[in-house]
Parts: C-alpha cells; sequence; structure tokens
C-alpha cells in the first residue's frame, strides 16, 4: 500500500474509532468539553475520508473531486473550531486573553474560507493568495495553543502522579494529547513549505506520512491504551519522584 494512502486510511479508522465513543460519551453526560472533543475527533476522521475519496479513488480526476476536496476544508476549519473551543473551555474557561484569541482564530479561519470563496477557490489551493496562508496560520496556532497547553498540565500532573495523587495514566493522556497537536502543527508546516518551494519530494512526503501515523497512534494511546502500555506508563510514572 502507499505510504500516503496508508496514513488515510489510519487517519480514519484511528479518529472514528476514537471519536465516535467520546462524542457519544459526552451527549449522554451532557459534558460540553467531552462533546466537543469527541465531535472534533470525528468530523476530522470525516475530512480524513473525504481527501482519501478525492485522492486515491477513481473520483480523483471528475467533476466530484473539487467538491471532495472543498468539503473536505469545511471538515478541517470546522475541526480546528471545535478543538479550539476545547481547549478555551479546559484550559482556559475565565480567560479573557484565550476568549479573544479563540474568537481572533475563528475570524481568521471564516475569513479565509469565505474569501477564497468569493473568487472560486473553494477547496483553498490558490497560494498566490492570502488566504490560504491566513487560513493554515490560524490552524498552527490553534493546535499550537492545544500542545502548550497539554504539555504544561502534563507537566504538572506528572509530579502529582509521582506520589499517587493523579493516575498516571491521566497524567500521560496529556502528554499523548500535546504530542498529538504538536504532530498536526509539524505536518502544516511541511505543507506550508511544500507551497513555497513548489516541489515533491518522496522523502519530505514520507516525513509528513510518518507525522500523520505517529499522531494518530498518540491519539489512540491517549484515550484507549492497549494494556502493555498502561502497564508500562504506571511503572514509568509511578518510579518518578
Amino acid at each position: 500500500m502507499d505510504s500516503d494512502l496508508l496514513s488515510h486510511v489510519v487517519a480514519v479508522l484511528v479518529s472514528f474509532c476514537v471519536g465516535l465513543p467520546i462524542l457519544a460519551r459526552g451527549l449522554r453526560a451532557g459534558d460540553r468539553p467531552v462533546a466537543l472533543l469527541g465531535a472534533a475527533v470525528t468530523i476530522d476522521g470525516l475530512e480524513w475520508l473525504l481527501w482519501l475519496m478525492a485522492a486515491f479513488t477513481p473520483l480523483r480526476d471528475t467533476p466530484a473531486e473539487p467538491i471532495l476536496a472543498s468539503a473536505c476544508r469545511l471538515g478541517i476549519v470546522a475541526t480546528t473550531s471545535l478543538m479550539l473551543g476545547f481547549t478555551l473551555l479546559v484550559f482556559r474557561r475565565d480567560s479573557r486573553g484565550a476568549l479573544a484569541a479563540f474568537w481572533i482564530l475563528n475570524a481568521a479561519m471564516a475569513v479565509s474560507l469565505l474569501a477564497s470563496g468569493a473568487v472560486g477557490d473553494w477547496r483553498g489551493a490558490r497560494s498566490d493568495l492570502p488566504w490560504v496562508w491566513l487560513e493554515n496560520g490560524a490552524q498552527v496556532g490553534a493546535y499550537g495553543w492545544a500542545a502548550a497547553e497539554a504539555f504544561a498540565h502534563y507537566s504538572n500532573m506528572r509530579r502529582r502522579s509521582a506520589i499517587g495523587l493523579v493516575d498516571p495514566l491521566v497524567a500521560n493522556r496529556f502528554r499523548l494529547w500535546g504530542l498529538y497537536a504538536s504532530m498536526f502543527v509539524l505536518t502544516q508546516v511541511g505543507y506550508f513549505s511544500t507551497l513555497v518551494l513548489f516541489v515533491d519530494l518522496p522523502a519530505f512526503e514520507l516525513g509528513l506520512t510518518l507525522l500523520t501515523i505517529g499522531g494518530e497512534m498518540a491519539l489512540w494511546f491517549a484515550f484507549f491504551p492497549p494494556a502493555w502500555y498502561a502497564q508500562r506508563v504506571a511503572n514509568r510514572l509511578g518510579e518518578t519522584a
């Protein structure tokens, strides 16, 4: 299987298998942050599926391809907006600065989407216009914020887990969530590079594929860790003074 196709398949499967149970749990419990998280991961899986259909099925190079690509872009914007809401509510609920960042990043994505759509570029493919840069910059900001908050929280919880005040798996979940968000940022930076350089380097694409798969594995292990991994985390954090 082509490595790029493999990364798409992994992203679709992991996103749906992780996102749907979390979404269902959040809706049942009326837990808004959990529902936002589940919706973000689930819609991310949907946009990966749409792009897979556009790039790796007989729909490629047909009139359906730009429609699927445009829908994929809408999915990315929606996912990022939901992620921003989750980050705000979980980490900075009472911060006016964080609330301002939430609205600024959402507005940047909305303006980019509508402005590029006004010139017929609903799929966001024209790098000669500023909108793709503004939109992707906002997404890097959103996921970079999520990563920073997760790693900072992990640092605090790691010390508490060492003396038995916090479940090691819960503490480690923040670390993995930070890794997931960080790998998204790195793939977006890689995407920027391809827009700037206008090159198609197999080794570069392989690196982006590995980042994608690595991020999805971090997401999976964060919420549904295998037994061997859960035991390893418990042992490692339990030994940390």
